[in-house]
């Protein structure tokens, strides 16, 4: 056959064969984005319902126009679920970053009056009635962009995935910025900058995007933390997860059962029915969950990134990590395959103690040139010997993790379980976690299954020193700082940066910073004391004020003209 011939009968297939997102344009996607943004509870529930909706009318039409056409909605899920997607990878982009990328890609100048306004964003301009980066983008850059767009949801997901790309081989991605943002109207910028940062701002909750596309959605996904398994599988509405059988599986991660809070002054009600109760030492790690059979090993955090390749782990006995060739040593020649839950902690190789996480080291991305080795203390065990266990009551499992595998300091731990069925033993254990200076204790119904992505209402309870006001001593800290908000904050400081007061001789003082603080503020604080301060913030760093050497804030005040914060 003629080369020319089957060329043209190529070009004609694959002109052919297309997508559902290729059918979208991205300024449509945008316009829902905005009307998303602009609603309020149940009404922008129910736009974001009509949007699937119409999304799945597009995709049948499709279909029946040709059977062979890719109709899957994951490209448009993850971008409105781009947290909980792990198939990307990170794209390398702060608003920082972007803003010097911006200034670079449209010739602006460091010093011209447009690029200032771009890479100091978080000051308030108030020409603009919003000072969030996004919107500062769209306002300085629109008279530079296209009044029509041609760009479909299509091409920016094979952007997005370009520029991870890009950024995993350490690759400039300037260029593929240039060519994306040739295409784009200034909406689209605004709305391509927040898909970049993985914040949409449309206060649009993950439960309310997983129960609008399938009603198994949030399940199926706590089980396999797998977004793309979960929109594949449940593409079609009538298909039914069976709720009396566990999806949970070998080698896929889950979301983990989470603690309730709850204050001492409080565990009275955990005896109404006169339950029993384990007592674990809470530890300040990383939440952690380790995946093994017949050899293989797979670590994941909680949030189901994969881990097992960093320095410190591996896949298989014999690779270069460290943890899984003594781990691999410790099972029980019964153990040919499991789940364990727990805590990954810091050991100090020298001093054979554990470090909290405010330690500066990352317990994912320790080497083996690092003072601190990865150990993971075992509390819960979710599958054995390819029987899983989310069914069985707690004290079943914990006997099931008694036998599973040897302890070894620095390695493998189990977390010490201390039975009890009275207030009185709580309060024993309580205090005595205190007196240790450890971060507290939990608390877990004996008879207790387990709930996977479940806090409230888990059976399973962490109790801290600070969730009981009444056992915290005051401190006072005096504000030394601001730094800028975001959303309802913008242009304002919403967190403060305090410092503790030490008096030295000849009445001088010495401010020592400590942390920056703004979560316990109701709005109406955070804007008083913005009022309160406005003409008294300055570039320049007080005297007096010493040992902050990083998470400088973004702009200062004297001691003398603040107040102090009890």
């Amino acid at each position: 056959m003629d080369s020319s011939l089957i060329n043209s009968i190529l070009f004609i297939y694959f002109q052919k064969m297309t997508s559902l997102t290729s059918k979208i344009l991205f300024s449509t996607l945008c316009k829902v984005f905005e009307t998303l943004s602009t609603s309020k509870g149940a009404q922008r529930s129910k736009i974001f319902r009509d949007f699937i909706e119409n999304l799945r009318k597009k995709a049948a039409n499709l279909k029946s126009q040709d059977p062979q056409v890719s109709t899957s909605y994951f490209p448009i899920i993850r971008i409105f679920l781009s947290k909980l997607d792990k198939e990307r990878g990170p794209n390398g982009f702060k608003e920082k970053a972007l803003a010097f990328l911006f200034v670079r890609i449209f010739c602006l100048g460091k010093n011209s009056t447009d690029a200032k306004k771009i890479l100091n964003y978080r000051e308030p301009i108030k020409s603009l009635s919003s000072n969030d980066f996004a919107e500062r983008c769209h306002g300085v850059l629109r008279a530079k962009m296209n009044v029509r767009g041609s760009l479909t949801v299509d091409d920016i997901d094979k952007f997005l995935d370009k520029i991870a790309l890009q950024y995993k081989n350490n690759e400039k991605q300037d260029n593929e910025f240039i060519k994306i943002v040739d295409k784009c109207t200034a909406l689209e910028l605004k709305w391509l900058i927040r898909i970049i940062l993985h914040d949409l701002r449309l206060s649009l909750g993950a439960k309310t995007i997983f129960d609008a596309y399938h009603p198994d959605a949030e399940r199926l996904y706590s089980e396999k933390a797998d977004l793309r398994y979960m929109c594949e599988t449940l593409a079609d509405l009538s298909v039914k997860i069976d709720r009396r059988i566990s999806n949970l599986s070998i080698f896929s991660p889950f979301k983990p059962m989470l603690l309730e809070r709850l204050s001492i002054t409080e565990i009275k009600k955990l005896f109404v029915d006169n339950s029993e109760f384990i007592i674990q030492t809470k530890f300040d790690g990383e939440r952690s969950q380790v995946h093994i059979k017949d050899g293989r090993f797979k670590y994941f955090t909680r949030h189901g990134v994969d881990i097992t390749n960093n320095p410190c782990y591996g896949e298989c006995r014999g690779s270069r990590g460290f943890l899984t060739n003594k781990i691999a040593s410790l099972l029980s020649p019964e153990c040919k395959s499991i789940i364990l839950d727990g805590e990954m902690m810091g050991f100090h190789k020298e001093k054979k103690e554990f470090s909290t996480k405010g330690v500066a080291f990352d317990v994912k991305k320790l080497t083996m040139t690092s003072k601190h080795q990865p150990c993971l203390i075992a509390f819960d065990v979710l599958l054995y010997n390819d029987e899983i266990l989310v069914d069985k009551p707690l004290e079943y499992r914990l006997k099931i993790l008694e036998k599973a595998f040897q302890e070894s300091p620095g390695i493998l731990l189990r977390s010490k379980n201390e039975r009890v069925s009275s207030v009185e033993e709580i309060l024993e254990a309580f205090n005595k976690s205190s007196d240790n200076f450890e971060e507290g204790i939990v608390v877990k119904r004996i008879d207790g299954k387990y709930k996977v992505n479940t806090r409230e209402g888990s059976g399973c309870y962490k109790i801290k020193a600070e969730y009981s006001g009444e056992l915290i001593r005051d401190v006072d800290l005096v504000i030394v700082g601001g730094y800028y908000g975001e959303g309802r904050f913008s242009g304002m400081f919403s967190s403060f940066l305090v410092a503790a007061v030490e008096q030295k001789e000849e009445g001088r003082r010495i401010f020592h910073p400590v942390t920056s603080v703004g979560t316990g503020l109701t709005d109406e604080e955070v804007r008083g004391l913005n009022r309160k301060f406005e003409r008294y913030w300055t570039k320049t760093k007080p005297e007096g004020v010493e040992g902050l050497r990083r998470g400088a804030p973004d702009v200062w005040i004297r001691p003398e003209d603040s107040i102090v914060l009890q």
